[in-house]
């Protein structure tokens, strides 16, 4: 389910910077309180703000196509936030749903242009971050009618969510010969190989790795579709290849052995399509960074900016586990309580225990224990 990512991209036209007028009415103002003079706010990039006595400030989305949005603020200050329409009707307002009692809600709207009014709860002054995202829905449809493409010798990413969930994936074959589809990853998989008509050609739970299923079946150039299900929530890594396979079924450890090494580019696809930018740049990087509030831990990002934060911070959580196991602590168990808001978290509550997001970070945390 890798979540109409690039759909979500695509609905949305967030672009840094200020909307037309550049808050130039506002002078000494970080962020105007007018339409003209709001600000832009970019997907999935927090934005650092500051209400004064009496202020107001003013953020605007822009919409390309229907999408649900999640707009919250965060930090210390008590904000209020108010999401309006082009018009400056109040669609939405919220005061304490957010972290920390900042405000925060959550909208499926229609393209267009959209407006964020902050201010403080109780005129109160100070700084404070606003975040908008696009929640994500079905990564890969249900159905051979709405599949993902899913090009021969490409890994993919998905997730079963929730456990009912079924992935379907489009294959094109231009010539005959073996076709095997099979997932790889650390949940366990069920998988039908269909053809043009939707009939069921093949169906495996088994044959790959790690309880992973696996299929090879002789086929003529066309069209076929791979489902996918599985006995509980999960990400997994689809693939299908063209080639001379051995009868993965009679011997199943023996061709899916080369896989395990692979699991440290898995733990990369995982950060960069579900824990990136929905996690740590919305929600983490307010704190958990050089001269933030936990800029001492041993969990320390860095921001979107850096042009190689995947790589420093998809080590940053490696380095963290490594230090927590050597001093015979769980860290896996450890992050998921404190982004739960226990361990005396000090960002309070991040991520609702059982949410996608809550999934999809215990999936990717289990990918990082397994390397050791």
């Amino acid at each position: 389910m890798r979540s109409l990512l690039l759909a979500a991209f695509a609905a949305v036209g967030l672009v840094a910077g200020t909307a037309s007028g550049d808050g130039e009415g506002d002078q000494g103002d970080d962020h105007g309180d007018t339409y003209l003079s709001s600000t832009r706010l970019t997907y999935g990039v927090t934005m650092p703000a500051e209400l004064e006595a009496g202020d107001t400030d003013v953020f605007r989305i822009d919409l390309q196509g229907r999408a649900n949005v999640e707009v919250r603020g965060s930090g210390r200050l008590d904000t209020v936030g108010a999401l309006l329409d082009s018009e400056g009707e109040v669609i939405d307002e919220d005061d304490d749903s957010g972290p920390s009692f900042n405000f925060g809600f959550q909208e499926t709207l229609d393209g267009g242009v959209y407006y964020v009014r902050v201010s403080s709860d109780v005129g109160d002054t100070g700084d404070y971050k606003i975040t908008a995202y696009i929640v994500r829905e079905d990564d890969h449809g249900d159905t051979s009618g709405n599949s993902s493409v899913l090009p021969l010798g490409v890994r993919s990413t998905a997730r079963i969510q929730p456990a009912t969930d079924r992935d379907v994936f489009r294959v094109e074959v231009e010539h005959e010969g073996q076709l095997r589809v099979w997932t790889e990853g650390p949940t366990n998989t069920m998988g039908e190989l269909r053809d043009s008509t939707d009939a069921v050609i093949e169906s495996a739970d088994g044959g790959g790795d790690r309880g992973n299923f696996s299929i090879v079946h002789s086929v003529e150039p066309g069209v076929f579709y791979m489902h996918v299900t599985a006995d509980a929530v999960g990400t997994y890594f689809p693939v299908a290849e063209m080639g001379e396979f051995e009868d993965v079924d009679e011997e199943p450890s023996a061709p899916d052995e080369p896989d395990a090494p692979a699991m440290p580019d898995a733990a990369m696809v995982a950060f960069e399509t579900y824990i990136s930018t929905p996690i740590i740049h919305a929600r983490c990087i307010n704190c958990h960074v050089q001269g933030g509030l936990s800029g001492n831990t041993h969990l320390v990002f860095v921001r979107a900016t850096d042009p190689d934060h995947l790589n420093k911070n998809l080590g940053a959580f490696r380095e963290f586990l490594r230090h927590q196991h050597e001093e015979g602590e769980d860290g896996v168990a450890l992050i998921l309580s404190k982004v739960t808001g226990g361990n005396l978290h000090g960002g309070g509550i991040q991520l609702q225990a059982g949410s996608a997001d809550y999934e999809n970070l215990a999936t990717f945390l289990d990918l990082l224990a397994e390397e050791g």
